[in-house]
Formats: C-alpha cells, sequence, structure tokens
C-alpha cells in the first residue's frame, strides 16, 4: 500500500474502500484554493488584458467541458496542482469533512496549509502532461494552464501569421507577469503552462 492511501486510512479519509470522505475533502479544498487564487491573484484581471489584446484568442470548448467545475474567475485559466489532503491534521480534516461549502474557517485551514498540500513529498520536480522540458516543473509550484481554442475571428494568410506572432508575444509577457504574480502573492514558484486545444 501506498503512503499516501495509508496516511488517508489512518486520519479516517478512506474507510475501508469508501473514498466518498476524501472525494468531499479533496473537491472542498480545490474550490476553497481556486477561490483563494481568484482573490489573491486578481483572476478576473488576466481574463481581461486576454481580451483587450484583441488577438481572438477563442474559449477552448475542452476547458468548458472537462472544467466545469472550476471555480477560478477565467474562461482561459485552469489550476493543474494536485492536492495532497491526506497531510492535513486530524483537525483540519474533521473541521472540512463536515463542511458544505467555504466559508472563513475552511479558507483559513487552506492560507495556512496549501504549500504543504500542494507539495509531493520526496521529490524536486513534478511533471505535467504532455510532459516537455516545459512542463517539468519544481516542486512545490502552483501550476496554472492558459487553455485556449480556435481564433474567434477567421483570419487568413499574412493576418494569421501576424496575428499567431503576436500571440506568442502576448503569451510570452503574460505568463510571465503571472508567475511573477504567483511568486510574489503566494511564496511559491508560479508556472504557467501554455495548451491551444480546441
Amino acid at each position: 500500500m501506498d503512503e499516501r492511501k495509508k496516511l488517508a486510512l489512518e486520519k479516517g479519509l478512506i474507510v475501508n474502500e469508501d473514498y466518498s470522505t476524501y472525494r468531499k475533502v479533496l473537491d472542498l479544498y480545490k474550490e476553497g484554493f481556486e477561490m483563494f487564487l481568484n482573490h489573491t491573484l486578481k483572476i478576473k484581471e488576466y481574463d481581461k488584458l486576454i481580451e483587450e489584446s484583441n488577438l481572438y484568442f477563442g474559449v477552448s470548448t475542452t476547458k468548458e467541458n472537462e472544467y466545469k467545475s472550476s471555480k477560478l474567475d477565467s474562461k482561459y485559466l485552469v489550476c493543474l496542482n494536485q492536492f495532497y489532503i491526506e497531510k492535513l491534521s486530524i483537525d483540519d480534516i474533521n473541521i472540512l469533512k463536515n463542511k458544505d461549502g467555504v466559508d472563513s474557517s475552511v479558507a483559513n485551514i487552506i492560507m495556512q496549509t496549501y504549500v504543504d498540500i500542494i507539495t509531493k513529498d520526496g521529490a524536486t520536480s513534478v511533471s505535467y502532461v504532455p510532459v516537455t522540458p516545459d512542463s517539468i516543473v519544481p516542486n512545490p509550484s502552483i501550476v496554472l494552464s492558459f487553455m485556449y481554442g480556435k481564433n474567434s475571428e477567421s483570419l487568413t494568410g499574412e493576418a494569421f501569421k501576424e496575428n499567431l506572432h503576436k500571440q506568442r508575444e502576448f503569451i510570452e509577457e503574460f505568463s510571465n507577469k503571472l508567475e511573477k504574480e504567483i511568486l510574489d502573492s503566494l511564496r511559491v514558484p508560479g508556472k504557467v503552462l501554455v495548451n491551444k486545444i480546441v
């Protein structure tokens, strides 16, 4: 049995083979963490930058369908972090498993614990799929994916090429700004992975 499952069993997150408490606490933690990011990083402002760039970034239907439960205030950004909630104290777990939504006590637990809970024990880096040199990130890091679909305006020839070039420049600047903001505000490295996916 792996260490994570052992801890989860010890702390009552998994009972026999019933994972419902584990899932409930995980979902609540993730929801609270994403709400914390909205507030701390002013995520809505980043969407505004994308829309005001006038570079025709389309919204990805994959993002809309697969990340419906995301609480990030964004049409383009998704949080990819894993949450190792079995590392929470029994007291924190007991508070979370008795909550039906994010309130101030849930928010406090997240603010006190997130660095530990996103840290994969025994690893110096974590990789995300597809695995490329760019998607291997220091552990711990807050990892966001900038997902966008096909252009919202159909462009051809030179106009298409020029827009593509400007999109690339914009994404680099945007990613650097967001990564710096994560490090400055949240005291851990930030990484923005870019995913053009219809």
